[in-house]
């Protein structure tokens, strides 16, 4: 309305909900996470600008922004022959990628182009060649029959009895394809990502052969919580691992709080982030994969609310900043909890309520320079909420 409140009706109490704003006037659109509480949830718009995409007319572009804030939008260009051209507006500020698929499905394109406030970028996917690519996907040695070979955007094949598949493509440049086949074990996938080198060819069309051979590693862990009670439902997912794609992998425990990863390559590392069901979030290592990996305890802390307030060096609200959490572990890394998006600062996050640590970061759009408040232990801002400012250089 025009005080900029928003309300939707029949929600869910404590349900998780997307919410897309598309504003009016030279902003941005934006995503966000709202849970449904009864509480106002305030969403802040930044500055937007836009891309002229020229195309084949009626194929389905898909626009993916780069960075912590990783939002998607779909674009349909006019229907019909030859090349069409769109813009898109509202996008927020920063770098983006475009994947572009041919109205049959059987070509894919790629560009990168930059978006800054106010000003319009360009980009033409219309150039590339025509490439074909096939392989087979294998584990020990024999073939995976049924295995899917995904490229970027919608470009996707199954694999034959004997492994093999093929990919018809228009791309400049490396692409990553992921290979997820059914596991050995319940509810338990392979995944490996690997780049595929479909830009290379020249003029007229190419064939580009790029096999893939699964793991046979596994990794195991178990969630307990510190009275060594198994926790049912968190949620799992590997993280820092290059050849893993993190939200496909991703595990909830099961009763006895455990949860498997089977087709990971030997030897492979990776921490795993953990979030349970009441929102703690906690970060872990686990041993290099085995063959006969035993299961990891991950003990995660009582959860504890956090009512923060993020400002700059003058005392000002510093919205659009970051809140990381972390674990007091050596081997433990930040994680990302929370985006400030009320006008004031003030941004409630769960927490562990003993043994982590909690700060602020943002980062200039401009210079791309970052700034990090000092960490301040959970436990405090938890049981003082006046120790919860958290102040940026």
């Amino acid at each position: 309305d025009a005080d900029g409140a928003w309300a939707f009706d029949g929600a869910t109490p404590g349900a998780r909900y997307d919410v897309e704003v598309v504003p009016v006037g030279p902003f941005a659109r934006t995503r966000a996470v709202v849970t449904a509480t009864g509480a106002a949830t305030d969403l802040a718009v930044g500055p937007g600008g836009a891309v002229d995409l020229v195309t084949d007319a009626g194929a389905r572009v898909v626009l993916r922004r780069e960075g912590d804030d990783p939002s998607a939008f779909e674009v349909v260009p006019p229907a019909g022959t030859g090349v069409a051209a769109v813009r898109v507006a509202q996008l927020a500020v920063g770098r983006w990628r475009a994947a572009v698929a041919a109205p049959d499905g059987a070509g894919l394109a790629l560009g990168t182009f930059e978006v800054e406030a106010g000003r319009v970028a360009f980009l033409d996917t219309t150039v590339g060649a025509d490439v074909v690519q096939r392989g087979r996907v294998t584990r020990d040695g024999a073939p995976v029959a049924g295995a899917v070979v995904a490229g970027v955007g919608p470009t996707l094949a199954t694999t034959d009895a004997d492994g093999g598949y093929v990919l018809r493509g228009r791309v400049g440049g490396r692409v990553y394809l992921d290979v997820v086949a059914s596991g050995p074990e319940p509810d338990a996938v392979a995944i490996r990502r690997a780049a595929a080198c479909m830009g290379l060819a020249s003029a007229g069309s190419t064939v580009v052969v790029a096999d893939f051979a699964l793991g046979t590693g596994r990794w195991a862990v178990r969630v307990v919580d510190a009275a060594g009670r198994p926790v049912e439902g968190a949620d799992v997912r590997p993280v820092g691992a290059l050849d893993l794609d993190p939200p496909t992998v991703a595990r909830r425990t099961d009763a006895d709080g455990r949860a498997s990863w089977s087709g990971v390559p030997l030897a492979a590392k990776a921490a795993f982030d953990v979030t349970t069901p009441d929102g703690v979030v906690a970060r872990a290592e686990v041993p290099a994969a085995t063959p006969d990996a035993m299961p990891t305890t991950v003990v995660v802390p009582a959860a504890g609310r956090a009512c923060l307030r993020v400002v700059d060096a003058a005392g000002r609200p510093a919205v659009g900043a970051w809140i990381d959490v972390a674990t007091r572990e050596a081997s433990a890394s930040p994680r990302t909890v929370a985006q400030v998006v009320a006008p004031d600062g003030a941004c409630d996050v769960v927490v562990p309520a003993t043994g982590a640590e909690v700060r602020a970061r943002r980062r200039d759009v401009a210079s791309g320079a970052e700034t990090v408040s000092p960490w301040v232990a959970t436990a405090d801002v938890v049981r003082d909420p006046s120790s919860g400012t958290l102040r940026l250089p």
